[in-house]
Formats: C-alpha cells, structure tokens, sequence
C-alpha cells in the first residue's frame, strides 16, 4: 500500500496556490449569491437574478482556474480566457433557466 502511494506524481501547485483557489471558490460563491440576492430584493424574481444565483458556484469554479490551471499562461491571457468562459458559462445557464421557466 505504502508503494502505491509513493508512486503518485504531484499536483505541481503550491499550497499558496490551493488556498488562492480556494479563496476565490468560496469568495466568488458567496460574492455571486450576495449580488443574485441584492437583485433579488430590488427587482423581484426576475430570469437575470435566477441564473446569477443557479450558476454562482460554476462561475466561481472558473475564477479559481487562474490559480491552478491557467498559471502557465501570461495575467492579461488568463483574465481574457477567464471573462470568456464567463460569459459562456452565464449565457449557458441563461439558457438553461429561460427554458426552465418556459416549460
């Protein structure tokens, strides 16, 4: 069991970088929910303030990347790959919460 272990490559991520990440999971999570929240409050339930509240997790996921996964890559690529996917993963839940509410 022991040799099993011992076989296992490593990450390659500090744990300065692990904890980054997860800064920006639970500070992103909770920074989505506050302003899905807020919007909440001031508009009602509206189909913008639904889907910032059913995908604050996924697009928090995504800004953790900048820690791990896209490190290799210059700060100006990883904000511009990272807005990217932001957008796309919003527009996907966009989508998918207009459907849900057609139904």
């Amino acid at each position: 069991m022991r040799s099993m272990f011992r076989m296992c490559s490593r990450s390659g991520f500090t744990r300065e970088e692990l904890a980054q990440s997860a800064g920006w999971m639970i500070g992103g999570s909770l920074g989505f929910v506050a302003i899905a929240l807020v919007l909440q409050f001031w508009f009602g339930q509206t189909l913008l303030s639904q889907t910032l509240l059913y995908s604050s997790y996924p697009l928090a996921l995504i800004l953790s990347g900048q820690c791990t996964l896209l490190k290799s890559y210059s700060r100006a690529a990883r904000w511009i790959m990272i807005s990217a996917m932001l957008a796309l993963m919003f527009l996907f839940f966009l989508g998918a919460t207009w459907l849900a509410y057609r139904i």
